[in-house]
């Protein structure tokens, strides 16, 4: 941060050359912290582009004078760099000095370079400073004798100008347009910019410091072929260099004394830009008269005297110097020769812009006497001879009088005398320059006594009464004078008595007599009358310069601004609204007139316009130099920044106009007559009402639709596709209205849904329900929120011999308000069947069939007669009471015999049947 000239000024880019900058540094107080590295050192660098051009091609070297100061113990040393900005990333080569080459380090985007550098080690560098100080950083070019192009650098603080390095360019000769560019149109072929630079930056490397604490000043000078003048159009931050600070901001100050301006170095959060430009500054050119010598200017709120303690000298040449000042200050310009002789002065009031002054040697020359006789009134010429305001008071006589007069080389100022009385006086006329500088000269008035003639007198005034009474002075022929109220007048005086009415001033307000003076050549009757007039300052700003028509003692007079006047009281002043126009473009002022009541000062200010062209078929609103405003044809000022805002036009509900492009730019500078072309496209405002995400093709793109505002043509193609916000609810659309059309109107999309939510049915086996009332197969998927689901509990036939038993429903009835799931638990169950004449039981139940859980174990039994006996054949044979697990269907069929029992007793019985009835038979 600090002072850059870019080239580019209030109108537009310029470019100069020079062989010298000169950069100057105030250091009051300062801290600084590179976080990187801990340093507490920071630079100020002179940066400047070197151009020559040699062989048929242009060359730009980029020379740095740099200053490296520590900010804890203020120990100071000098280093200079020179980088080739001819092409980018280029080495320097035949460079020929006290320095040596160097390689930058490499980035990933960056390549090393060759550069030269050189450290100074001469007197007061490496040397320790007090606060405050100041330094100078000096870099010129010149070539030898061979056409090389010489640089020098310099720095002076404190130890005189030293030399440190001189460095010749020793690859090329017979080099021409060898000197330091500044060119706004241009950069380099590195792409660098042609400026010049004295910045505050972090202590090298590409560093950059943070400014905890500031108070520094800069100034930045370069040689205009007659002097070191400080540019004129500055901004408050340098580009080239790869140092930086931060928490810092420059201000544009000066300084009271010298006028000039400073790029004042404070900490804060600062923001790029324009420090001052050549509208802000004066450039005050002072012809000398000299071919060589000094000149020093000051305000001249302080004395001669004081200038002289402070003896601040600028060094010119060749007739004249040119200097950038702060503007509406009054200044003392002194002149002297080479011989420290003071040979000319002037006094400038300084205006923005360009400015010229010559100068002189103050003097006054008065006749060395005057004789007057009694009553006679004659005036003293008085010949001033000098630049600027002068202030007169002559004092004699009892009488004092003051005259502010503008000399511009050489005036008269007729300062009038009246015989009052016989004798002899003196007077003594002062005449002052600006402050503690003056002249003083003495005249001698003799009067005689005349014939006496009898006069009387009144007076009357156009304007108001004023603060005393006119006095009327009589100057005799014998010189002496008398002075009376021109009221009530009556004197005796002697023929060739002269008298002058008083003319009263007081605090910007006098009253002249215009017929106030004469000779008495017999009894007379004097009618004085007297105009009141204030004085009016008439300044101007704006591209040209205006008149200004005013009454002066009755009379229009006309006068070229910038001037101070006397007014008559209570009448207009007028300046010419419009100075020039032509097509599209005018200088205008909205202030050019008022009325003379009271002393002032009156700056009409004109204002470079063009026209600007609206087109547009809706209202347009633009920020009109940031201000928010409606945007129609008309005249607008100069540099006036026009951003049109995109504001749609509303027809109505439902209906507006877009602006689509704005010709020839949407942000503009008015800086020439414009056109501006604004077309807008019609937009339809498309209401979506949907509880769910709508997606659609738009023009045969997808995108999510929502409501919002759509071109007129746009076709809009709604996409039925189902929302799920979460995996285990959804939401269908039942219905969207409508569902396909071009945007011709304001349209509302009715989107109908319905919520469903995700069904887990965690069953082996088909599941029966009452689904909202009507029976159906119920298996996983999605029901619509509210659906009523009672589960039936029916038993699963695999297959006739086998079956699903439902054992368990969770829950057996449910309302789907959300996602659910329903548990169906069965038992596998086999058909067990027996075939049979007799009654069986199975596990102690009788009965033929059963259904059994599948891995239970049963017992078989049957109740048959005595005499018979059975077993179970079939699935698995089993014999009565036996028992079998049942894995699968079984099938068994009882099997019955004879018992063996019953045949063993029916034979015992037989035999002893048989037995008996032998026995019998034998007893017969």
């Amino acid at each position: 941060m600090g002072i850059t000239d870019y080239g580019v000024g209030p109108n537009g880019f310029y470019s100069y050359d020079t062989t010298q900058f000169l950069g100057t540094v105030y250091i009051n107080s300062l801290q600084a912290l590179t976080f990187t590295s801990g340093s507490t050192a920071v630079t100020f660098q002179l940066n400047v582009m070197l151009n020559y051009e040699a062989r048929g091609s242009s060359y730009a070297l980029w020379v740095q004078d740099v200053a490296c100061f520590n900010t804890v113990n203020h120990e100071i040393y000098f280093i200079d760099n020179i980088w080739n900005s001819t092409v980018p990333f280029g080495n320097v080569t035949g460079l020929q000095g006290n320095g040596q080459y160097a390689v930058s380090s490499s980035n990933g985007n960056y390549p090393s370079q060759v550069f030269y550098g050189d450290v100074s080690h001469d007197p007061g560098s490496i040397v320790t400073q007090s606060l405050p100080t100041a330094f100078d950083l000096l870099v010129n070019v010149s070539t030898n004798n061979l056409g090389q192009p010489v640089i020098y650098f310099w720095y002076n603080d404190g130890y005189g100008w030293i030399n440190y390095d001189t460095v010749t360019v020793t690859n090329v000769q017979g080099a021409t347009n060898v000197y330091f560019e500044v060119n706004g149109y241009a950069l380099t072929g590195n792409g660098n910019n042609y400026d010049a630079e004295l910045v505050l930056a972090g202590p090298g490397g590409g560093s950059n410091t943070y400014i905890n604490q500031a108070n520094v000043d800069l100034l930045l000078f370069y040689w205009n072929g007659h002097n070191f003048q400080e540019v004129a159009n500055t901004y408050n931050y340098g580009s080239d260099t790869a140092e930086t600070s931060s928490n810092v901001k420059v201000l544009y100050y000066y300084y009271p004394y010298s006028g000039l301006p400073t790029g004042f170095i404070t900490t804060g959060p600062g923001a790029l830009g324009p420090l001052w430009n050549s509208t802000d500054v004066t450039c005050l050119t002072v012809n000398t008269g000299l071919n060589q010598g000094y000149v020093q200017i000051y305000n001249d709120s302080y004395s001669y005297q004081y200038a002289e303690q402070v003896n601040n000298l600028c060094l010119f040449q060749g007739g004249s110097a040119t200097f950038t000042l702060t503007p509406y200050v009054n200044y003392s310009v002194l002149v002297y020769n080479t011989n420290d002789q003071l040979v000319g002065e002037a006094n400038v009031m300084a205006q923005p812009g360009s400015m010229t002054t010559s100068v002189t040697q103050f003097n006054v020359v008065i006749p060395p006497s005057v004789d007057l006789t009694l009553g006679q009134t004659t005036n003293i010429p008085v010949e001033i001879q000098a630049y600027g305001h002068v202030t007169v008071q002559v004092k004699g006589n009892s009488l004092t009088r003051t005259y502010n007069v503008y000399v511009n080389g050489q005036t008269t100022l007729n300062v009038p005398v009246e015989a009052t009385s016989p004798g002899s006086y003196q007077l003594e006329v002062n005449a002052t320059l600006f402050p503690g500088f003056s002249v003083v000269k003495y005249v001698t008035v003799n009067i005689a006594q005349p014939q006496l003639y009898s006069v009387t007198g009144s007076f009357s005034v156009n304007g108001q009464t004023p603060p005393t009474t006119p006095l009327v002075t009589f100057t005799f022929p014998n010189g002496s004078r008398v002075t009376l109220p021109l009221n009530n007048l009556n004197i005796k005086v002697p023929p060739g008595t002269t008298y002058s009415a008083s003319n009263i001033t007081e605090s910007g307000y006098r009253w002249i007599a215009v017929n106030g003076q004469g000779e008495i050549l017999g009894t007379t009757q004097l009618s004085i009358t007297y105009y009141e007039q204030v004085q009016v300052n008439f300044q101007y700003q704006g591209p040209a310069v205006p008149t200004v028509s005013y009454y002066y003692l009755g009379n229009l007079e006309t006068a070229k601004l910038p001037v101070t006047l006397w007014v008559d009281y209570g009448t207009s002043y007028t300046f010419p609204q419009i100075l020039s126009s032509s097509s599209g473009e005018r200088v205008i002022a909205y202030n050019y007139q008022g009325t003379a009541t009271s002393p002032s000062t009156f700056t009409v200010t004109y204002y470079q316009q063009y026209y600007v062209d609206v087109s547009s078929p809706i209202p347009v609103y633009a920020l009109v130099n940031g201000h928010n405003e409606s945007l129609s044809s008309g005249w607008y000022n100069q540099s006036t920044s026009i951003d049109v805002e995109n504001v749609p036009y509303y027809l109505g509900p439902g209906e507006r106009e877009v602006i689509t492009s704005v010709t020839p730019s949407s942000s503009l500078s008015v800086n020439s007559p414009l056109n501006i072309t604004v077309t807008p496209e019609t937009q339809y405002y498309v209401q979506v009402s949907s509880p769910i995400p709508v997606y659609a093709e738009v023009d045969y793109e997808n995108f999510t639709l929502q409501s919002g505002w759509y071109y007129q043509g746009t076709l809009i193609q709604v996409e039925n596709i189902t929302y799920y916000p979460s995996s285990n609810e959804r939401y269908v659309i039942t219905s969207i209205t409508p569902s396909t059309f071009t945007v011709n109107q304001p349209e509302t999309i009715t989107i109908s849904t319905v919520v469903q939510y995700r069904l887990t049915l965690l069953s082996s086996i088909p599941t029966y329900a009452l689904v909202n009332g009507n029976n159906e197969t119920l298996t996983s998927g999605w029901y619509n929120a509210g659906t009523t689901i009672n589960v039936e509990n029916i038993t699963y036939y695999v297959t006739p011999t086998t079956r699903e038993l439902v054992t368990q429903i969770s829950p057996s009835t449910l309302t789907m308000n959300g996602p659910s799931a329903i548990s169906v638990q069965t038992v596998k169950q086999y058909l067990v069947q027996i075939n049979s004449q007799y009654p069986v039981t199975i596990n102690g139940v009788q009965t033929n069939s059963e259904w059994v859980n599948a891995g239970s174990s049963i017992t078989l039994n049957a109740n048959l007669p005595f005499y018979l006996t059975g077993s179970f054949s079939g699935t698995a044979p089993v014999a009565l009471g036996g028992s079998i697990a049942v894995n699968q269907p079984v099938q068994e069929t009882l099997q019955t015999s004879i018992s063996l029992v019953f045949v063993g007793i029916v034979a015992v019985i037989a035999i002893v049947a048989v037995g008996v009835v032998i026995v019998l038979i034998k007893r017969r």
